[in-house]
């Protein structure tokens, strides 16, 4: 074999390599640019068929995401630019100082190098409440000002191969130690210079590096000086504030069951680290105690469900609180729930007009749609009461204060946020939260959701949906989430008491449709009520 050829060969090798090593980047690509049905569709789509760039839109608008990359570069330049002039000093003066025990030191410095993280978790909780930096800046400071082993060993072994000359020329010129370390071995270092920043810094913006303080461990307590709570979240209170804010509700029928004694919490001062099991029950007492955001009305967190079946009414502590409310009769109706996602909301009123026009009266506008409370009500304003629009995608409270704001009829969430389920109760309005296992479905029954999503249902597929319909036949499902138009009759006959579709149903409906495309809707929808129309359970009820 020639050497040009073995020089082929081992090219192309490296490029298979090569490719093999990017083919997780590029999947990542891939699927950043595709609908949420596409997702979870089987077989796999290596391709969308139609590219979104909504969900890099979403992930830059449902919070403040620059306002939260700034703080972590912040936080993680601090800490990066401390313990890289920290170590580089501590490692000049291994290298290039004489001190008595200076290499017993050296050693006791890399030994600790084997410590796992772990072992320094709770200790350097205490250093830190001690001296009262709780929830500040001061830890990073402290802790980039202390260096790192690694780096000053790094450091150590660089400065230790510079030339003695060096050294010398500058003494016999006047300079000292401080001056001969900024002036001559700090310029000279830039190779591990930058071998520190760049470690650091990702380390520090992930809260992964084993040397940093823990993020969650120093800042649990309280909020730190950055962005606030995106809209609609509860305030994190330090542990303090919470039990404090708990004497001062009296009033309340979960405080009204049981007094707050010193006994249920421990008290949480400078050096005493919360017992687990104390900031669990603490934990417990201030949910069943907050008020729900978004409403005026004060709400009851215990929640429990009467036992009888098809009992709708939600009590505490023996007091009845509110209705649960019923499901949106149009969805009942038809069985169908159009899910409305967009890149462009301009569209969305002549979509609706076209489900409308084929029967589906129940429609689901989602955050992910730029403009989606605008779209709400436009076609609000377009169809009235001819059609029932909710809002999808309600992650936080202050997503479902804005919805019921603009006028949704129902509320759907892709998770269980019992907040925001037992706050739309309270205002009457249904709330159809995700759930897919048994425990989620059951918390998000006993909350007051007026019927569950089985989210993603494509996941288990119908046989799921008939196993979970087994131990609780009492709650409504509704099958969501990779449903095409031919499973949703598969997906009613196990049990599902209604089903949500959105790009098989809605597909080539995304920017401004054409009239002919906008008349395919409509006929696809006609499609869909007929074949829910001739399941038994439909024909029994008379539909």
């Amino acid at each position: 074999m020639s050497v040009l050829s073995r020089r082929s060969t081992v090219y192309m090798l490296l490029i298979a390599i090569l490719a093999l090593m990017l083919s997780p980047f590029g999947w990542l690509a891939i699927t950043a640019l595709k609908d949420v049905s596409e997702l979870r569709a089987f077989p796999i789509h290596w391709w969308p068929h139609e590219p979104n760039l909504g969900n890099f839109r979403q992930a830059l608008t449902l919070f403040d995401y620059f306002g939260y990359a700034r703080n972590s570069l912040t936080i993680a330049t601090i800490y990066a630019v401390l313990v890289t002039l920290a170590s580089a000093w501590a490692g000049y003066g291994f290298a290039r100082l004489d001190a008595p025990g200076k290499k017993a030191i050296f050693a006791v410095l890399l030994s600790t190098m084997m410590l796992p993280a772990v072992i320094t978790l709770i200790p350097t909780y205490l250093m830190f409440a001690k001296l009262h930096l709780l929830n500040t800046y001061m830890p990073w400071v402290l802790w980039g000002l202390s260096g790192a082993p690694y780096l000053i060993f790094l450091f150590r072994q660089f400065f230790s191969n510079m030339p003695k000359e060096l050294e010398e020329a500058a003494i016999v010129d006047g300079c000292g130690q401080i001056r001969i370390f900024w002036r001559i071995f700090l310029p000279q270092s830039w190779p591990v210079i930058a071998t520190s920043l760049l470690a650091d810094l990702p380390a520090a913006v992930l809260a992964g590096h084993r040397h940093q303080p823990d993020p969650v461990l120093l800042l649990d307590l309280g909020r730190l000086h950055r962005p606030g709570p995106a809209a609609g979240r509860r305030p994190h209170h330090s542990r303090g504030q919470a039990r404090h804010r708990l004497c001062q509700r009296a009033r309340c029928p979960a405080r009204q069951r049981g007094r707050l004694r010193r006994g249920d919490v421990r008290r949480t001062r400078a050096g005493a680290l919360p017992d687990h099991a104390a900031r669990l029950h603490l934990r417990d007492l201030h949910l069943r105690t907050q008020v729900t955001p978004f409403t005026d009305a004060p709400s009851c967190k215990g929640t429990s469900l009467d036992q009888h079946p098809g009992h709708q009414q939600l009590s505490c502590g023996g007091q009845v609180m509110t209705e649960r409310p019923a499901l949106t009769p149009q969805l009942d109706s038809t069985r169908v729930m159009a899910i409305l996602r967009s890149a462009d909301a301009s569209g969305l009123s002549a979509v609706a007009r076209a489900l409308a026009d084929g029967g589906i009266t129940c429609l689901e506008v989602t955050l992910t749609t730029s403009g989606a409370l605008d779209a709400l009500a436009a076609i609000r304003d377009e169809l009235g009461t001819e059609v029932a629009v909710g809002v999808g995608t309600v992650i936080t409270t202050g997503h479902a204060r804005d919805a019921l704001a603009a006028g949704a009829e129902f509320l759907v969430a892709p998770v269980v946020d019992t907040e925001v389920i037992r706050g739309a109760a309270d205002r009457g309005t249904p709330c159809y939260p995700g759930a897919w296992t048994p425990t989620e479905v059951s918390t998000a029954w006993r909350a007051g959701a007026a019927a569950v999503k089985l989210f993603p249902a494509s996941t288990g597929g119908p046989a799921h949906l008939r196993q979970l319909r087994a131990p609780l036949p009492d709650v409504p499902l509704l099958a969501v989430g990779g449903v095409g138009i031919d499973q949703a009759r598969d997906y009613l006959d196990a049990g599902a008491r209604a089903v949500g579709i959105g790009s098989p149903l809605l597909r080539g409906t995304d920017r401004n449709p054409a009239p002919e495309t906008l008349d395919a809707l409509t006929a696809r929808a006609r499609t869909l009520l007929d074949a829910i129309r001739a399941t038994p359970c439909a024909q029994e009820a008379g539909q």
